[in-house]
């Protein structure tokens, strides 16, 4: 059944006094059908005190034809407390009751309850309690540990603005809130604000430290790295991912300075086509190119690829390359533009070849030759079946032969 008015109380204070106003609206209309105000002198602790003054405040504004129920505060009330950890120390007005989780006895009115656990900070609440409650409380500790480690080490670590030593280091501080500040020589600095309410550790490394203000110094620790990497392996890891990120962030002398080809080839693509970067077919070239010099095949092609509608002379230079470093495809483009553009099929017909040994099954099954005669198969493979082939239509024709003359 649907209510067709509603019962509103405001409350303001005057001094030591409360007025409370109660006003009865009809939901249809909107229009107060009645207003009463009183004034409550009592303070506001006693609930059954407060119960029939708003009994008798709830009478006056509604109709006669209405009841109240006869609803009572409870003497005793029953709070629940469960905490996170448990077996957390309970005091009730600073008497110990037990430890958590517990179900605790008072009786009605105002409480002071604490709870207290080694290591950890002392939870304290104070009210009124006049119906059960449950209480679920997760308990922060007292005391936890900054662990802050740095890839290199002996940069300098801030707390709250306040310089606490080098990495890496492992501080014991306070729980709250924080704001941690890693910097290293001339790399911007890593700024982190977080509420620590257990032990933090964290890694950082110098690509963390690489961002868009400081892109030349990130090229030119990078470039170093890579430098010695050839008597310090790990150097040359750490230097080639520096200069990926400031590459990664729009520095070109960073992109074409990476040593390692895979990495390379891989940024290459992702700027050819746009991916988690803006698009950008210059740079993509540039790195693509600098992949192939050092020798990665798939730079080689995807380049050729590239180049091959608006420079061709170009683009047969990476093909070439790429056959030089066996990759089949490559291969097959060289044995094509030696078979169509310049009509030197004995050229062509070694490119193919060697693009069929690499696995490329087009290479293996094409016919050079004007209009399909002079048939060539270029794997060494094929010419065997080839000649199997004919061997046994000879055989089987001869068979054939002889039988249709003995039938005769």
């Amino acid at each position: 059944m649907s209510a067709k008015m509603i019962f509103i109380i405001n409350v303001r204070k005057m001094g030591a006094e409360y007025i409370f106003k109660a006003r009865l609206v009809d939901l249809e209309t909107g229009s107060t059908k009645k207003t009463v105000t009183k004034v409550y002198k009592e303070k506001l602790e006693s609930a059954s005190k407060l119960l029939e003054f708003s009994k008798k405040l709830t009478a006056l504004a509604l109709p006669p034809e209405v009841k109240l129920s006869s609803s009572k505060v409870k003497d005793i009330v029953y709070i629940s407390i469960k905490t996170s950890p448990e077996k957390a120390n309970i005091f009730v007005n600073e008497k110990f009751v037990g430890t958590s989780p517990m179900k605790i006895k008072v009786s009605n009115g105002k409480h002071k309850i604490k709870i207290k656990l080694k290591e950890y900070k002392d939870v304290v609440f104070e009210d009124n309690f006049y119906y059960d409650l449950k209480k679920d409380i997760k308990l922060v500790k007292e005391y936890v540990y900054l662990d802050i480690r740095t890839n290199p080490s002996f940069a300098d670590i801030f707390l709250n603005g306040k310089k606490i030593g080098k990495s890496p280091i492992k501080h014991k501080i306070t729980s709250g809130k924080y704001t941690i500040k890693v910097s290293k020589n001339n790399f911007s600095a890593i700024v982190i604000t977080k509420n620590l309410s257990d032990n933090f550790t964290k890694f950082f490394t110098l690509e963390d430290l690489c961002k868009k203000e400081n892109l030349e110094h990130c090229f030119i620790k990078g470039r170093k790295l890579v430098a010695v990497g050839a008597l310090k392996s790990k150097s040359k890891v750490l230097g080639n991912s520096l200069l990926k990120k400031a590459c990664l962030l729009g520095h070109e002398k960073s992109c074409i300075n990476i040593s390692n080809s895979d990495f390379i080839y891989k940024l290459g693509k992702r700027f050819q086509k746009g991916i988690g970067v803006k698009k950008n077919i210059a740079l993509s070239n540039k790195l693509l190119a600098r992949g192939c010099e050092l020798g990665s095949q798939y730079s080689c092609y995807s380049l050729a690829l590239s180049l091959n509608d608006e420079n061709p002379k170009g683009a047969n230079k990476y093909y070439r390359r790429g056959c030089i470093l066996n990759h089949a495809a490559s291969c097959y483009f060289i044995a094509h533009d030696y078979e169509v553009n310049k009509s030197n099929n004995e050229s062509a017909k070694k490119f193919y070849k060697k693009a069929c040994s690499l696995g490329d099954k087009i290479s293996c099954n094409h016919k050079i030759g004007a209009k399909g005669a002079g048939v060539c198969n270029f794997s060494e493979t094929n010419q065997a079946n080839n000649t199997l082939f004919f061997i046994f239509i000879v055989l089987f024709t001869f068979t054939l032969r002889k039988k249709i003359l003995k039938a005769k």
